[in-house]
């Protein structure tokens, strides 16, 4: 009896395992089959998000969304569509493929081959020859500064994507096709990305909020962070409140006996709890120094709930300007300056900053427009597929 149960035991264990890695297997791979006789679309990219219940994307980064409205298009327009994980997924040989369509670095490997297929370089970030030149730039000057060794932080991977693919589809701004060579530019295809957290609204006023916010992911170097902290260092009369991160270890200990208690230090918080909207519903202002985006969720989660933002370049979108401030370059006297310039608007101004850019924000960045705009894309350089 003891024996069985043993054999029982050990059996249940396998077949867990077995689970498991199914589960694994298929998180890596998701396939979308309209008809035999169509074509496929080997996209390279996230199909984790088809094994996640739809509720829990509502709050997560946007491409979970735009991933599924990717395959829904497809589909629409008459393509079989086979995800394959960018990271961890393997090409399979043999398939009937009208175009390729990712990021790197499967999508090297994809489009190698199917070197006959269309290949669509899906960009959503700043091209990875800019964002590796001011990653180093950025972390070689810090250390200088502090005279420590913080190691680079995000470095992109090297890819002939952007200079061999046929075309780019990019989300971004002017900005963010300005970081590519300009022989590359003329390729470029610019969409606008969508946003999540549509229930999200501040019932705070702008002209009761004086506080400023930093909001972003991991790099906290590429993303400005240590600027802000330099600043807000030296003002103790100003707020910061820092979300996101985290803050590398290398990072923090530069700055662990220097930070001031008018900095506050909150980690990741979800986007649909009390306290970041309690947050934010202190903050007039998000300042976001990023030397490297594509078109950062984050910046236009802050101004679809009505904060105004004082970014740099890479880090705006099109139109900015009217509601924000953008920077000049990335520097403490730059951030400076875009305080000075946001302290000096009336409540009047500020109103009306605010409420342009949560407008803004809710008329270009939704899920509708990207789908809209990815359908005559797909249609201006695949066609229509009648199967």
């Amino acid at each position: 009896m003891t024996n069985l149960i043993a054999l029982i035991k050990k059996w249940n264990h396998r077949r867990k395992d077995r689970r498991r890695l199914n589960k694994q297997e298929r998180m890596v791979a998701y396939k979308s089959m309209i008809c035999r006789k169509a074509p496929y679309v080997l996209v390279t990219y996230i199909p984790y998000v088809f094994y996640i219940n739809e509720k829990k994307l509502k709050f997560r980064h946007q491409n979970n969304q735009e991933q599924k409205s990717i395959v829904k298009v497809l589909n629409w327009l008459g393509y079989n569509v086979l995800v394959l994980d960018y990271m961890k997924g393997t090409v399979p040989k043999g398939m009937d493929v009208k175009a390729v369509f990712g990021i790197p670095p499967l999508f090297d490997k994809a489009k190698e081959m199917y070197p006959d297929a269309l290949q669509i370089y899906y960009g959503t970030t700043a091209s990875w020859h800019h964002q590796e030149r001011m990653t180093i730039k950025r972390i070689d000057d810090f250390n200088k500064k502090n005279h420590c060794s913080v190691a680079y932080q995000r470095l992109p991977e090297h890819s002939t994507a952007e200079d061999t693919a046929d075309i780019i589809l990019q989300i971004g701004s002017e900005y963010t096709k300005g970081t590519y060579a300009e022989q590359i530019r003329d390729k470029i295809k610019l969409i606008h990305q969508s946003t999540t957290a549509d229930a999200l609204s501040c019932p705070t006023p702008i002209t009761k909020r004086t506080d400023y916010v930093w909001f972003g992911s991991g790099g906290s170097i590429l993303k400005g962070l240590d600027l802000l902290l330099d600043y807000f260092i030296q003002h103790p009369e100003k707020r910061l409140h820092v979300i996101g991160g985290p803050i590398e270890e290398d990072v923090m200990a530069v700055y662990r006996d220097l930070l001031t208690a008018n900095i506050y230090i909150y980690g990741w918080l979800d986007t649909a709890s009390a306290q970041f909207m309690e947050v934010v519903s202190k903050c007039a202002f998000m300042i976001y120094p990023s030397c490297s985006e594509g078109c950062p969720g984050s910046v236009l989660t802050m101004m679809k709930m009505g904060v105004i933002p004082i970014v740099s370049p890479w880090a705006a979108c099109d139109g900015i300007e009217n509601y924000g401030y953008i920077m000049r370059d990335l520097s403490v006297d730059s951030i400076e300056e875009g305080i000075t310039w946001a302290e000096r608007l009336t409540d009047e101004e500020k109103l009306q900053r605010s409420h342009g850019a949560a407008a803004l924000v809710a008329k270009t960045y939704n899920l509708e427009r990207y789908e809209r705009e990815l359908e005559a894309f797909f249609i201006d350089v695949l066609g229509k597929n009648v199967y």
